[in-house]
């Protein structure tokens, strides 16, 4: 059984060798890192970078530097990522997450919005009008409709 953050927390706080804590619980590490997460979700949802390059506003050298690590994306274009892939929730969140920037916080308005329309599997234009409507920053530079 995986032990809870909490309690690899409890043990390297009470550990006198980081090497020893390392091997004693390798398998409780977290195993995906952002580039294979997003091989993993890219499988899942039988998506391809060239689906990615017709669906994302990135440049096309800004989404393979992404996808091959030489560059970490801001939040706004892992989000794009994201929703071009079609991830759920809790998908986007790690997805935010693994790449180093903030997973959506329910207390901020336009990270509501966001969160609003991933729950409720809207595309990114629809989501895009919302955060017109709510005076928010939308994700691409010109929604179109939907």
């Amino acid at each position: 059984m995986k032990k809870t953050t909490e309690e690899l927390l409890t043990d390297l706080k009470e550990c006198d060798d980081i090497a020893n804590y390392i091997k004693e619980n390798r398998n409780d590490m977290q195993q995906h890192y952002f580039l294979d997460y997003l091989e993993d979700m890219l499988k899942k949802y039988q998506k391809t970078m060239g689906d990615l390059e017709k669906e994302v506003e990135l440049g096309r050298s800004t989404l393979y530097a992404i996808k091959k690590g030489e560059r970490n994306g801001t939040q706004d274009a892992i989000l794009k990522i994201g929703f071009a892939i079609g991830l759920e929730l809790d998908e986007m969140q790690r997805f935010l997450k693994l790449s180093h920037n903030h997973e959506l916080y329910a207390r901020n308005k336009r990270d509501s919005v966001i969160i609003y329309g991933i729950h409720h599997h809207m595309n990114i234009y629809e989501v895009d009008e919302m955060l017109i409507e709510y005076k928010e920053k939308p994700l691409l530079k010109e929604s179109a409709p939907t």
